[in-house]
């Protein structure tokens, strides 16, 4: 509450100073000025505010030290305050146009920061037509469709903050909205508008591995193992990184393949298409024709050492147990099994490479900041 009393403080002083400016201002009293002081100091916030705002006038002159006061309370979490001191400003009739914009975006970020939705979308939808705050609340619309899951309308909005700022930087935003409408379809078995909505996701970004992961997904539903592994061979060559988060469809697929087609024509299909995403033909080769167990311990022995994760080395370590038939060496292994376990079981095992959130699991959104694809594994 240091804010409250340098406010008090600079107009107790200021009063008195026979300025063109300060004739706009009614005089303060001293007992006015102690009295607020006395709620700042025994913590009595509330007083202190309201007392505040009934010294000191809203105009063109306090507005930005209502504006300051509240953006304090909104830090500290108390919102609640942070809209009084809003619908009090917006309460003036001489506001210039610009200033309402202002603070009608500002208490628009309350609404949406308190959980109210609805409210934040009806500001932040008036104020994307106004000329300064049009990519801003635009940006913020977006977010409030992305709470209620309207994912259409969301990367409508994201698409006319790129109009309005001249941006681009959120294509992989649009592209994870589509992979969530994807996700939608899928559960609701329309697999036709899921298999479009995918389409429009690696368009609008095509490096995103999500993208791959829900196809695969997707076409292992359809009973397409062949193709869900070409989406999921394409994850590693996109990222290394996530070779962990794909190992158990692999595995699935490759025993779903087994016996349905001949080993030879899987392989040379896989080759053929794989070709083009620099995988090795022989690796490929290798893959099909084994047991689904040995085919994924060679597809992460080629990966392991690219890019070493605690995910990858936990699976390398299962599959390759389950190779072992000596008791003493499967024990050894149980025992850094039980490690590589504990280590991806405790907070860190992905982080946030925007705010530094760390968790045991993968989101696609991290949790803390709302970043898309921010989160990685470590």
């Amino acid at each position: 509450m240091l804010l409250p009393v340098a406010a008090f403080s600079g107009w107790y002083i200021a009063k008195g100073l026979p300025t063109k400016k300060s004739i706009n201002y009614r005089p303060i009293s001293d007992a006015e000025y102690y009295m607020g002081l006395s709620f700042v100091l025994q913590n009595e916030t509330d007083k202190a505010v309201g007392h505040l705002i009934k010294m000191l006038e809203v105009n063109s002159e306090t507005v930005e030290l209502h504006l300051a006061l509240a953006l304090l309370f909104r830090k500290k979490g108390e919102v609640d305050r942070s809209i009084r001191i809003h619908q009090n400003i917006l309460a003036r009739q001489d506001l210039s146009q610009i200033l309402k914009d202002q603070v009608r975006y500002e208490l628009g970020v309350d609404y949406y920061a308190a959980g109210l939705l609805d409210r934040a979308e009806r500001v932040f939808s008036d104020l994307s037509n106004a000329d300064i705050y049009s990519a801003k609340a635009a940006k913020l619309l977006a977010k409030v469709y992305e709470k209620e899951k309207n994912w259409l309308a969301a990367i409508a909005s994201v698409r006319q903050c790129n109009d309005s700022s001249n941006s681009t930087c959120s294509s992989s935003q649009i592209s994870h909205y589509y992979c969530e409408l994807a996700l939608e379809f899928i559960e609701a078995s329309h697999f036709r508008d899921a298999a479009d909505a995918l389409k429009k996701a690696r368009d609008a970004e095509f490096n995103n591995i999500r993208v791959n992961i829900i196809e695969a997904d997707l076409l292992i539903k359809q009973n397409n193992y062949t193709g869900a592994i070409k989406q999921l061979l394409e994850v590693s060559n996109k990222n290394g990184l996530y070779i962990s988060e794909i190992i158990d469809p692999l595995i699935r697929c490759y025993d779903e393949i087994k016996g349905q087609q001949n080993d030879a024509a899987v392989a040379s299909e896989l080759r053929l298409d794989c070709g083009s995403l620099h995988a090795s033909e022989s690796h490929v080769a290798g893959l099909v024709g084994t047991s689904s167990n040995e085919a994924a311990l060679a597809f992460i022995e080629d990966n392991v050492k690219k890019k070493p994760s605690v995910q990858i080395l936990r699976k390398y370590v299962t599959l390759s147990q389950a190779k072992v038939i000596d008791p003493e060496i499967k024990s050894s292994f149980a025992i850094i099994n039980r490690f590589l376990d504990n280590l991806s079981d405790k907070p860190g095992a992905y982080l946030c490479y925007s705010c530094g959130y760390s968790g045991s699991r993968l989101f696609w959104q991290c949790p803390s900041c709302e970043n898309w694809a921010s989160l990685k594994p470590i």
